[in-house]
């Protein structure tokens, strides 16, 4: 294995009928050179957000890629607390926003030496400062004074890091009528979930799983090139649930542009019985939790354990 640092992925090379991938361009960032070829069996996308995979397939006389954006327009403030509470033994704190008018929500995960990551978050171009009087009054508006009393314990360790992330964003390569062969895109260049979820690294490890299972089955060179789109359809479907869990409660609020599809509503209402019961009752919370964290799947949040509990709490 070969790895390269600091040069720039430029196109992708192909055979002359442009139906099979054979490479990449690249150039050195630093050097003011004509770009290299380097060959491949198999191209893997795994550039992130800013992939240009898109573009570069348009340029070669692909049909452009079909893509669903979910705006939400949030952002974040992330900063680390030494905690002074040495006793504290939880290791997470969550104030959740009651959609659609709260729109600001707040985590504490423990870390390693005694400290935490205290995060605030919030929807809709609301987005926590990172000026520290700023930021202590946005933890103190949340809707639970929760998050607030713990950081009153709590000693500061380092500055307030922000991010704004615009949307929820998903790339349907699987549609194409025709798609090259030898190419594979995947983790956040195929799809981008809002972090407040906590899913991306999961949805990404999942991908790497199933390539690496595609990988064991004892291909020749030519069967792999040629079945990189059956693989890049098996992506797609590992997609569905996530994208699903974090357009469902996004689309929650009125301001978060995006397509509402059949049945929404219905969901959201059913999940916000399950949420409001997670208040007194830890089972519905386990069963919650490893569906948003990609453990179960989300059939699981019918099971009557669960459905009969959320039609009484109703009544």
């Amino acid at each position: 294995m070969r790895l390269l640092e600091g040069c720039e992925v430029t196109g992708l090379r192909t055979d002359p009928a442009r139906a099979r991938v054979t490479g990449i361009t690249l150039r050195m960032r630093e050097e003011r050179g004509q770009p290299e070829e380097m060959r491949a069996d198999v191209v893997v996308d795994a550039s992130g957000r800013g992939s240009r995979t898109p573009s570069w397939l348009m340029h070669l006389g692909y049909p452009t890629v079909e893509e669903a954006q979910v705006i939400t327009d949030l952002g974040y403030a992330s900063r680390i607390y030494h905690r002074r509470a040495a006793s504290s033994d939880w290791k997470l704190l969550v104030v959740l926003p009651a959609p659609p008018a709260g729109k600001r929500c707040g985590y504490i995960c423990a870390l390693e030496e005694n400290q935490w990551i205290v995060s605030l978050a919030g929807r809709c171009h609301d987005y926590p400062p990172a000026d520290e009087t700023a930021f202590f009054a946005f933890a103190r508006s949340l809707e639970v004074p929760d998050l607030w009393d713990v950081l009153q314990e709590a000693e500061p360790v380092g500055p307030i890091a922000t991010l704004k992330q615009p949307s929820n964003r998903r790339r349907y390569y699987e549609r194409l009528p025709h798609f090259p062969q030898g190419l594979l895109v995947l983790g956040d260049a195929l799809c981008c979930l809002t972090a407040l979820y906590a899913q991306g690294m999961t949805v990404a490890a999942l991908e790497a799983k199933a390539l690496q299972t595609w990988l064991q089955q004892g291909h020749t060179c030519s069967t792999l090139v040629s079945k990189t789109f059956q693989l890049q359809k098996t992506l797609a479907n590992i997609l569905a649930v996530p994208w699903l869990l974090a357009t469902c409660e996004d689309l929650r609020f009125p301001e978060v542009r995006g397509k509402r599809y059949t049945g929404l509503s219905l969901l959201q209402w059913y999940v916000l019985q399950l949420n409001e019961l997670t208040e007194h009752d830890p089972r519905v919370t386990a069963s919650l939790f490893e569906v948003v964290h990609l453990l179960k799947h989300p059939a699981a949040l019918f099971h009557p354990s669960l459905f009969f509990p959320a039609m009484r709490h109703r009544r």
